[in-house]
């Protein structure tokens, strides 16, 4: 395994570790996770940090088996980076604004935590983890490339900043306003933190960049952190996991 490859395998975890020490020293939020939101986060966490990597592994293998002449078509390091960078990210984008607008059941889980933090990042119902575009259609982006760790290392990129944007640190505010140009750029924690807020329509709904926001129509600048988050549902936190078709909530 190359050093490149450890460090990009490994940038999740490091990035994990040391935003929960920055929400430890300085909270965003004072109140203390329910027994629903250890289900809920914890589950997520060991599906996405775990089960789905070995899914997506395994996909890729049987992919390359039954279609080999498409494997590898894609030369450079660049394209494949930028191919899972951007391009997965616009998938993502399409397939978050159809679960808000279409599938909201199947996403509350996701939206119905009281507070945001890293370790929330993975929240959702267990029938959700697999549909996400980073199972099988990025399995198959993958599979197009020739150079595959420059395409894992955009994906590992991706789960590195979701972690972030979910976060719930008090940032100095010297360290807030430098940090006011990133939303041009990128889904910021504050950015995100509002599509979250409790009350709010589907906006900012990217999870890399902001530009798919900004294209379709869908974003919201940041004025600060919102008081209060989360949707509210009749739903306990096993159904949210394991059956969240049934008791649907009142808000959409």
């Amino acid at each position: 395994m190359s050093p490149a490859l450890v460090y990009w395998a490994s940038l999740p975890f490091c990035t994990f570790v040391l935003l929960l020490v920055l929400e430890r020293l300085r909270p965003l939020h004072t109140g203390r996770a329910s027994t629903g939101d250890w289900l809920l986060n914890g589950s997520g966490l060991l599906a996405q940090g775990l089960l789905i990597p070995l899914l997506s592994l395994w996909l890729g293998q049987q992919l390359a088996m039954q279609l080999p002449s498409l494997n590898g078509i894609l030369p450079g390091a660049l394209g494949a980076f930028l191919l899972s960078f951007v391009g997965l990210d616009l998938l993502y984008y399409a397939q978050h604004r159809y679960l808000h607008s279409h599938a909201w059941w199947l996403h509350l889980p996701h939206h119905s935590s009281q507070q945001l933090g890293a370790w929330a990042s993975a929240r959702n119902t267990l029938w959700l983890q697999p549909l996400f575009v980073y199972v099988l259609p990025s399995a198959l982006l993958s599979l197009l490339c020739q150079d595959k760790q420059a395409y894992l290392a955009g994906t590992l990129l991706t789960a590195s900043l979701d972690l972030w944007r979910h976060s719930a640190i008090r940032w100095p505010h010297w360290l807030q306003q430098r940090h006011g140009w990133l939303c041009w750029l990128l889904i910021t924690p504050a950015s995100h933190h509002l599509h979250h807020a409790a009350g709010t329509t589907a906006i900012n709904l990217g999870a890399n960049l902001s530009c798919w926001d900004r294209l379709f129509g869908s974003y919201a600048a940041p004025q600060g952190y919102p008081l209060r988050y989360g949707a509210r549902t009749r739903q306990s936190a096993w159904q949210q996991l394991l059956t969240p078709w049934h008791h649907k909530p009142d808000e959409s």
